[in-house]
């Protein structure tokens, strides 16, 4: 079995209490989830390439909407994760794929996609922007392309603000922290410019220390 000192493993363990973190994190990210979903316009029939689905979480509500001739590609580099994901999901109608591979890597199994979305897994990509441009290279026209990634920021903004306080010395990160901090809200949408090959959304969602 994997495990956090294996490159195959994933970086934050694969204990009970890692998937007890993830089963939080669905939870969490339930309503920013299944709005990039209707963002994307997942229908049925589609072929759905999720990169990092980790234990099948977001897998599961991929999964509700597609049906018979439906196919959920599900890539992450543990066989493990890949293996307690395909134990969540269970059964449907649709046809479940899971891929070992590293998903800043683009294969085959990229091929045909209608749409390939991730939650929180670009954070975990060196120099994700690379992967994104790969991706505006390999697609199809009129793929839609999506991810979630949790808005680390903000917190930590929050922190300098508080250090800061009263300290003179650090008063340049009092300054600069308001223009990090975000409003708070249960998410945000923030188009990036996209290709004319395909549509790219990455809804942020800001997260409180301790909660991620």
């Amino acid at each position: 079995e994997p495990t956090m000192s294996d490159p195959a493993g994933y970086v934050l363990g694969q204990t009970a209490a890692a998937a007890d973190r993830l089963a939080l994190q669905d939870r969490q990210f339930a309503a920013t989830s299944e709005a990039l979903l209707d963002e994307l316009n997942v229908r049925p029939t589609d072929r759905v390439v999720e990169l990092g689905c980790g234990p099948g979480g977001f897998s599961r509500r991929i999964l509700q909407r597609l049906g018979a001739g439906g196919v959920l590609v599900a890539v992450d580099r543990s066989d493990g994760l890949l293996r307690q994901a395909a134990a969540a999901v269970g059964e449907s109608e649709a046809r479940f794929d899971p891929v070992t591979a590293d998903v800043a890597a683009l294969g085959p199994w990229l091929d045909g996609a209608d749409v390939v979305l991730g939650r929180a897994v670009l954070h975990h990509v060196p120099l994700a922007e690379v992967l994104v441009g790969r991706l505006r290279a390999r697609v199809r026209p009129g793929t839609r392309v999506g991810f979630i990634e949790p808005d680390f920021r903000a917190p930590l903004a929050n922190l300098a603000h508080r250090e800061a306080t009263g300290r003179t010395e650090l008063e340049p990160l009092k300054v600069a922290a308001p223009r990090v901090r975000k409003p708070s809200a249960d998410r945000s949408a923030d188009p990036i410019p996209a290709a004319d090959v395909f549509e790219f959304r990455v809804l942020q969602v800001n997260v409180r220390p301790g909660e991620y």
